[in-house]
């Protein structure tokens, strides 16, 4: 026997290893093959596809044939969002194998009678699968370099993202793998562990996601900037999701890339907390196996400890989340407690607690015991419902120290601009204002934010009440839907949703969007320069007042002189403008070489009346036009009039088509031309909208998709508005006797 012993002591790690491997070998087998479809079936498609593109949408004035084909390679084998998904789905198949045969009574028994220490077992059965899949790994990622070396997409930065792609996913590998392991070995069955691996790895992100979600119904303020790429709140450690810290380092890549950064730059912070979860589960996996037992196999949970915490979170967040559903199908989110609410707490915590006591115990005539649960669960449910509903965190009245702010960004929510980022790419406007809008009068922006947080509260808590539909608006709720956000010095970034209301005082809004910082970002012209000096010779301004669209070819040169003249004229622009005046025209400059392959650059800028050094600029290229130009081409002026109640809730809509030269002119010296892309601080009056036609023949056009023709009276524009008390009497009654549709 002690021969035995001796003998089986002594084989070798190579041995037990191989033996390791060929018990699991359907865990190599798959990862070869998801390896060759991905590194080199996958590479050898990119970059097909990458020089085909090349030829096909003509990106030769933008980049070299190599540049792109290493792009598109640096897209697929570098730091990316894909190859991720495999190395999550091995690591669970083998955390599931390695230790699977513990809930086999005669698999546990011959693994445990073999006279090698529990460690060594341990260390053995846990170092197999990380071998495996680090070498297989590191020879596939060799071989879609190769390809990519033949095909002409070889470059020392696709080695460097190759290389760092490799060791980040070799450390997600680990971590969940680690994660995998201790949930096999803290269970006595493989659904539990399956359960437990769920809550593992996802339990914390879906827990989030359940509070995120309530904090949007609760509170009135609430705004969520966490998508915006590279706001702080979407960059910080998660000590409980290493596939949390990798997808936000994949980001970081991607950002680092268009933004000029070192590329590990702002990665530490997340290696670091990956490897420590990492360490603490294989730490907590080798104590729970040590102390593992031949006969823990069955229902349940190895230790108790462990089953209480886990039916305990369970049932507390399953009792928010059939709280929350029940409110947000009754809409009492911002009414006191009511019994729906209480039932469904009460009910939803005893059927959890008796699903979860089934589940581990393995019997449905335990589902009765330890009902005594629900009591605790149900107390922790409701007080989580009154911290929202009370707001007991202040979160809806929040109002940062100035001393503690390092600068502000004030917004409107549905700004409907463009910008374009440092990699010719569009970003919408939130994402351009909260990267580059820093205001620095705090104290400005948070008397003018504290008006639209108490307005925000009023109108949603009047709106649960009272509700909104049919167009309902009532007059308290006219204003402006608009965001403020708190650059703090200690690295947070704090933003609310605000409803300004239309009588706010002019002064304050001046206050706020009449300073330099504010214009300058809006309207962004130096960064537009810069990118049209560099990116084209030669570009296309044009100008629309509505009534057409007329253009000259322009360059560099000429889009500076416009920018002089601009900045000139947009001293002017603050809220007191932008709320009492229309824009008469707009110019757009088209820089077709630029954006990618898909299409090209477009910047728009509005023309008020008041902005004459931008209107003698236009009238030096023989750009400008207005009204008077072309009232004799006008044949008629279609109207589109929607009258309401005094709470704007529509009653009838009306049209007519107006063909009188007097009447024409009278409808002309009132309409308004109808932007979609400057900011909101203006409600305009849009119950009748106007399309006007052309006398054909006349060469009035329009490039828009607005363009609209018939027989008789050829082109149309659909972009007016006019206020229906500056319609005159006759016209109006016109229209009256012309309904086409009555509302409810």
């Amino acid at each position: 026997m002690t021969s035995q012993r001796s003998s089986l002591h002594k084989i070798s790690f190579k041995d037990l290893q191989t033996e390791i491997t060929k018990r699991h070998i359907w865990i190599p087998a798959l990862t070869i093959l998801a390896f060759f479809s991905y590194y080199v079936l996958g590479t050898i498609l990119v970059l097909f596809m990458a020089r085909k593109n090349y030829i096909l949408y003509e990106i030769s004035y933008r980049m070299t044939l190599k540049e792109y084909m290493v792009s598109s390679a640096y897209g697929w084998i570098g730091p990316s969002a894909y190859s991720f998904v495999i190395t999550v789905v091995i690591a669970l198949l083998a955390g599931f194998a390695s230790f699977a045969f513990l809930y086999r009574t005669q698999s546990a028994d011959f693994y445990l009678s073999h006279p090698i220490t529990r460690c060594d077992l341990f260390m053995n059965i846990c170092v197999n699968p990380v071998m495996v899949f680090a070498a297989l790994a590191f020879v596939f990622r060799i071989l879609g370099m190769l390809i990519a070396l033949f095909m002409g997409a070889a470059s020392g930065r696709l080695l460097f993202g190759m290389l760092m792609e490799y060791l980040l996913n070799l450390l997600l590998f680990v971590t969940v793998y680690a994660l995998t392991t201790l949930a096999v070995l803290v269970s006595r069955n493989l659904m539990i562990a399956v359960i437990t691996d769920f809550l593992f790895l996802a339990g914390k992100p879906l827990i989030v996601l359940l509070f995120t979600s309530m904090m949007s119904s609760y509170f009135a303020t609430y705004h969520d900037i966490s998508w915006v790429l590279d706001a702080p709140e979407k960059y910080r450690p998660d000590i409980f999701s290493s596939i949390a810290n990798h997808v936000h380092m994949i980001n970081i890549f991607s950002y680092n890339e268009y933004a000029g950064k070192p590329l590990m730059a702002g990665t530490a912070g997340f290696i670091l907390a990956s490897v420590l979860l990492g360490a603490v589960a294989v730490a907590l996996s080798y104590l729970a196996f040590i102390k593992r037992r031949a006969e823990d196999i069955g229902s349940g949970y190895v230790h108790p400890a462990i089953m209480y915490a886990a039916k305990f979170i369970t049932a507390i967040a399953g009792t928010i989340l059939c709280g929350y559903i029940i409110e947000i199908m009754v809409g009492s989110c911002f009414s006191g407690f009511n019994i729906p609410l209480i039932i469904a707490v009460l009910f939803s915590a005893a059927v959890i607690c008796m699903i979860v006591e089934v589940i581990c115990a393995g019997n449905v005539k335990c589902a009765t015991r330890k009902l005594w649960h629900a009591l605790p669960v149900a107390v922790i449910a409701v007080l989580a419902f009154v911290i929202f509903k009370e707001d007991l965190t202040g979160y809806d009245s929040f109002a940062p120290d100035p001393d503690k702010v390092e600068s502000a960004a004030f917004y409107s929510a549905y700004s409907p601009r463009d910008y374009v980022r440092g990699d010719d790419e569009y970003e919408m406007a939130e994402e351009h204002f909260i990267r580059d809008l820093k205001l620095t009068n705090i104290d400005d922006v948070r008397a003018l934010a504290a008006i639209g947080q108490d307005r925000n509260r009023e109108i949603r808590k009047i709106w649960t009440f009272q509700g909104y539909a049919d167009g309902y608006t009532p007059e308290y709720a006219n204003g402006y839907n608009a965001v403020v956000l708190y650059r703090m010095k200690n690295g947070r970034y704090k933003a609310r949703s605000l409803f300004i209301p239309e009588d706010i005082d002019d002064a304050l809004m001046n206050a706020v969007i009449g300073t330099d910082e504010y214009r300058s970002c809006l309207y962004d012209l130096d960064s537009a320069y810069e990118r049209i000096k560099e990116n084209s010779t030669s570009g296309v301004m044009s100008y629309n007042c509505g009534y057409g669209i007329d253009s000259v070819d322009s360059n560099a040169e000429m889009f500076l002189e416009f920018k002089k003249a601009y900045e000139a004229d947009i001293e002017k622009y603050d809220y007191t403008l932008a709320h009492n005046e229309d824009p008469i025209g707009s110019l757009e400059y088209n820089d077709p070489h630029a954006y990618s392959y898909y299409a090209t650059i477009d910047y728009y800028y509005e023309i008020y009346p008041g902005y004459t050094h931008t209107i003698d600029f236009l009238k030096k290229y023989d750009l400008y036009k207005d009204a008077d130009e072309v009232r004799d081409d006008i044949s008629g002026i279609e109207l589109y009039y929607t009258e309401c109640d005094e709470n704007r809730k529509a009653i009838a809509d009306y049209s007519a088509l107006i063909e009188d030269p007097g009447q024409i002119n009278a409808l002309i010296d009132n309409m308004k031309i109808m932007f979609g892309y400057q900011e909101s601080w203006k409600i305009a009056d849009y119950y009748c909208t106007a399309t006007v036609y052309f006398k054909q023949g006349t060469g009035q056009t329009n490039s828009s998709s607005n363009i609209t023709s018939d027989d008789y009276y050829g082109y149309g524009f659909n972009g007016f508005y006019i206020s229906p008390d500056k319609i005159p009497e006759d016209i109006m009654d016109t229209l009256r006797n012309n309904p086409t549709y009555f509302y409810e």
